[in-house]
């Protein structure tokens, strides 16, 4: 995980260095892959074959990101509808276990909203999308980072702390204090967005509904309902430590499983290397 945080915070940084943020590409109206800042910054250093490449990449990378999200998408609403969050119809699958009703419903969605952009007056509407799905990656991961920690204290608080000294036991890196930076973070990060949204750079100076909205209008989505499903299921608060369910998808010990681990942490560090590479 901090190896990926180092590769994009340190790519972004040096794309800074290169790319003024006046740049006339970054600002035509004309939004394509061209104006991504790494092919400006090849196009600037007078390269003529490494933008089509990367562009070729970038269309590549595309096609995975939407399809993932189609994945990940239809097992979502799978799981809304085994909690009574989704219609029902929803948790059906085939033979396989394919979701195939769950697939079908969100990649119509999926694809009709991709089709917004291409009519001027749903560039608006698709604005709003962007931004409600770029506010959901930062409202999830301070939903992430706080389950976290709940769960952690619901384990203490019960006297199952000891499952993290279980041999393999997954433990999270830096605890306590590394999640609590990124916590805080990701709000100051929600909390630039809240304020360039009420005050957009290169605006009139005074705050707008429309342009609010238009770049904050995942949170007040996210508050009505989170507000509108405890009203519905009638419990207000959280659930107390020692209430908490530490039980359930908890995986039992497999020994099979056990002694591959204890052989693959037996090897060298090179050959645990060639483990990702060798089936």
């Amino acid at each position: 995980m901090w190896r990926i945080l180092i590769f994009y915070i340190t790519s972004l940084l040096f794309i800074t260095f290169v790319v003024p943020s006046n740049h006339p590409s970054l600002l035509s109206t004309t939004r394509n892959a061209a104006a991504s800042p790494f092919v400006i910054a090849i196009k600037d250093a007078g390269i003529s074959v490494l933008p089509d490449i990367l562009n070729a990449v970038v269309l590549i990378c595309v096609c995975s990101v939407g399809s993932v999200s189609i994945y990940i998408s239809s097992r979502v609403l799978v799981a809304l509808a085994e909690d009574g969050m989704a219609p029902s119809i929803f948790t059906r699958t085939d033979r396989s276990g394919r979701p195939r009703r769950a697939l079908i419903f969100t990649s119509i969605i999926g694809s009709g909203i991709s089709y917004l952009n291409v009519s001027s007056t749903g560039a608006r509407v698709f604005g709003w999308f962007t931004s409600l799905s770029g506010m959901a990656f930062f409202l999830a991961w301070m939903t992430i980072i706080l389950c976290h920690f709940r769960f952690r204290m619901a384990m203490a608080a019960q006297g199952k702390d000891g499952w993290i000294k279980e041999p393999f036991a997954y433990l999270a890196t830096g605890y306590p204090w590394l999640p609590a930076m990124a916590f805080i973070a990701v709000a100051f990060m929600v909390g630039c967005q809240f304020y360039v949204s009420l005050y957009p750079v290169g605006g009139v100076g005074r705050p707008d509904a429309q342009t609010f909205f238009g770049g904050f209008i995942g949170v007040p989505i996210f508050l009505v309902m989170w507000v509108g499903w405890k009203v519905v299921k009638g419990q207000w608060g959280f659930v107390p430590l020692r209430e908490v369910d530490l039980v359930t998808g908890k995986r039992e010990e497999d020994v099979e499983e056990k002694r591959l681990l204890e052989r693959y942490r037996a090897l060298s560090r090179w050959k645990k290397a060639l483990t990702y590479v060798h089936f």
